[in-house]
C-alpha cells in the first residue's frame, strides 16, 4: 500500500504549469466512503493518481519574526523549527508535506489558544503566494466557510483530510470532486473571512470519519510538524 502514495515523491522534480486565479466555487460536501472508524480507504478516489505539479516543498521553515507566535514549534536560536522535515508520513503510510507553500513562516502553532484548540498552523505569507494540495486526493469541499473564508476541503483516504483555509482565490478549474495529484495548485494565500485576519494560510490536517453530523468539524485535529519524518526507501 506504501507504494501507491510513494509516487508523491518522485513528482518533486517534475514541471507543471500553475493555473490562473478564477471565481469562487461552491459544492457541497461529498460522501467519501470509509468505513465507520474512518480508516477505509475513500470508494472515489482515483485509482491511478493524477500527474503531480511542481510544487517542492522548502527545506526549512522559520517561526514569524516581530510577531507574537502561539504554540510555536521547537525551533532553533534562529527560528527555525527542529526536526522538520518537508515530507511527513501520515496514517503510516501517506506521504504529507507539512507546509502546502513556499516562502512562509509559521505564526501561530497547533494546540490551544485563547481558550479552545487552534486545531490547525497558521502559515503567513505574501499575498497571492499558491497553496498546493499536501499530498494526492479529491476535493470534498470548496467555497466559502465563514471564519475560514475561502477554503478547499481535501480527502487523501485512510480517514486523513486536510483544509485550506483564507484563501484569497481558487485555481482554475477547482471544485468539489476533482482529483487532485501531490502538489497541485488549489489558490492563492489571502485573509478572506467572517472575521478579521491577516493574510495568510490556515492548514488542518484531520483524521477520523469524515461521515459523521459534523463532517470535517467532527475530525480530529493533528499538528502536522508531529508526524514521523519521510524515509526515503533504500535503492536496491
Amino acid at each position: 500500500m506504501l507504494k501507491t502514495v510513494i509516487w508523491a515523491i518522485a513528482p518533486l522534480f517534475l514541471v507543471a504549469c500553475v493555473t490562473a486565479p478564477a471565481p469562487v466555487r461552491t459544492g457541497a460536501p461529498i460522501d467519501i466512503g470509509a468505513g465507520a472508524d474512518g480508516t477505509g480507504t475513500a470508494s472515489n478516489l482515483p485509482t491511478a493518481p493524477p500527474p503531480a505539479g511542481s510544487f517542492i516543498p522548502d527545506e526549512r521553515i522559520k517561526i514569524c519574526t516581530g510577531l507574537r507566535v502561539q504554540n510555536a514549534p521547537v525551533n532553533d536560536r534562529n527560528g527555525y523549527v527542529l526536526d522538520y522535515d518537508r515530507l511527513v508520513v501520515a496514517r503510516d503510510q501517506i506521504v504529507l508535506a507539512p507546509v502546502p507553500l513556499n516562502g512562509g513562516c509559521i505564526s501561530s502553532g497547533f494546540g490551544q489558544r485563547n481558550g479552545r484548540l487552534h486545531k490547525g498552523v497558521d502559515i503567513s505569507a505574501p499575498r497571492g503566494t499558491w497553496v498546493y494540495a499536501a499530498a494526492p486526493g479529491i476535493v470534498l469541499e470548496a467555497g466559502w466557510g465563514g471564519g475560514y473564508g475561502n477554503y478547499v476541503l481535501v480527502d487523501h483516504g485512510l480517514g486523513l483530510v486536510t483544509r485550506y483555509a483564507h484563501l484569497d482565490t481558487f485555481a482554475e478549474g477547482l471544485d468539489v470532486g476533482s482529483e487532485l495529484g501531490f502538489g497541485w495548485p488549489l489558490g492563492q494565500v489571502g485573509n478572506t473571512s467572517s472575521r478579521k485576519v491577516g493574510v495568510h494560510l490556515h492548514f488542518e490536517v484531520l483524521t477520523g470519519n469524515y461521515n459523521n453530523p459534523k463532517k470535517a468539524f467532527g475530525m480530529q485535529g493533528n499538528d502536522p510538524f508531529a508526524f514521523p519524518v519521510y524515509q526515503t526507501p533504500p535503492v536496491s
